[in-house]
């Protein structure tokens, strides 16, 4: 991890707290990658998608600066490329890190990790900058990378570094409205609204959807999340069916559907909740024995009073598997639906 902070600082690339938390987080996630974790690139995800075995990763994050702004523009990330719809603008993901002007690459830089990548739309709120550094400051050898790091980290004691640092790839392009800016501080698209919508809304003609599946695990309480998708599509005018909101957050699942206009994509919303007469009637169904741990378990109140509450950042193995397990029973109880959901548009196509 130090190597990895040691070329940032060389290659005079900022560093904020997103860089610590990001080693911090390949170490314990990418432990199967052993001594090339802290190198692992999210463009080398490209050769094990050739097949498409594997789910296409499509990451999301927004400027921090555009973070109070209305509907602020969202950037995408996936192995193959990285931008934004709403400017138009995209690089080859393998470029990421590097300084551009106009449109060119005008350095050499390598990609940023996969870590750095993880860290930015995974951002991790309460991280402080200076108790990140003392989680790996001892392992740092080099003195004078140590004492950079140092200064860094006491000219911004007692602040939350939460936002990446990624020199700006638009810079420069006439009438993008991030010309100017030398960097982009980037992070979770959650600040904007907590279901990644916009990059499978249609927005992008290749990614038109057919069904859209929203599973809502946010904090807040009732469909605000699923509201400011439907606002986005209508502000965009792109296809979306009326949500009828009456009741929505206690049900485990609703499917939406135009009957119209076979365009517009159906909806299966699933919030986070506890529906505690549906599990006495499943709980004695050998088929749901794996799910017993939801007992007595409420995820509203576990979300205003217990373990799930969004500054929580420490679970137990029980406590993690609880929460999954509330998810996944409700995917499972509702399967049939969902597929006969899937399988009409699959038919009609």
């Amino acid at each position: 991890m130090s190597k990895m902070l040691f070329k940032k600082v060389v290659g005079m690339s900022p560093v904020t707290s997103v860089d610590i938390y990001g080693g911090l987080l390949a170490n314990r996630l990418l432990y199967f990658f052993d001594d090339n974790r802290q190198k692992v690139c999210l463009s080398d995800m490209a050769e094990r998608l050739k097949t498409g075995e594997c789910v296409y990763p499509i990451a999301t994050a927004i400027d921090a600066r555009s973070a109070v702004a209305h509907n602020a523009p969202w950037f995408e990330f996936t192995p193959h490329e990285i931008g934004c719809t709403e400017f138009g603008a995209f690089i080859p993901t393998w470029s990421y890190g590097r300084k551009f002007r106009a449109g060119k690459s005008t350095s050499f830089r390598p990609e940023v990790t996969l870590g750095f990548q993880l860290g930015t739309y995974g951002s991790a709120f309460g991280v402080h900058i200076g108790l990140a550094w003392k989680h790996i400051e001892n392992t740092i050898t080099d003195s004078w990378f140590k004492d950079s790091m140092d200064k860094m980290v006491k000219q911004y004691e007692g602040k939350r570094l939460f936002w990446a640092d990624v020199h700006n790839f638009m810079a420069g392009i006439p009438g993008n409205p991030f010309k100017d800016r030398m960097y982009l501080k980037l992070v979770d698209a959650g600040l904007a609204f907590n279901l990644p919508y916009p990059p499978v809304s249609g927005e992008r003609a290749q990614r038109t959807p057919d069904v859209l599946i929203f599973c809502n695990m946010s904090a807040e309480h009732g469909a605000h999340a699923l509201l400011k998708c439907e606002e986005y599509a209508r502000e965009k005018n792109l296809p979306f069916p009326v949500i009828d909101y009456d009741g929505i957050s206690e049900r485990t699942m609703s499917i939406f559907r135009d009957e119209n206009d076979t365009s517009v994509p159906v909806v299966i919303y699933m919030p986070r909740f506890s529906d505690h007469e549906l599990w006495d009637e499943k709980k004695s169904d050998p088929e749901y024995s794996a799910y017993k741990n939801l007992e007595d378990f409420d995820i509203d109140e576990c979300a205003e009073y217990g373990f799930c509450r969004t500054k929580k950042f420490k679970y137990t193995q029980e406590q993690s598997a609880q929460l999954i397990n509330q998810m996944e029973f409700n995917v499972v109880v509702n399967k049939e639906k969902i597929l006969d959901a899937i399988r009409e548009v699959a038919e009609r196509e």
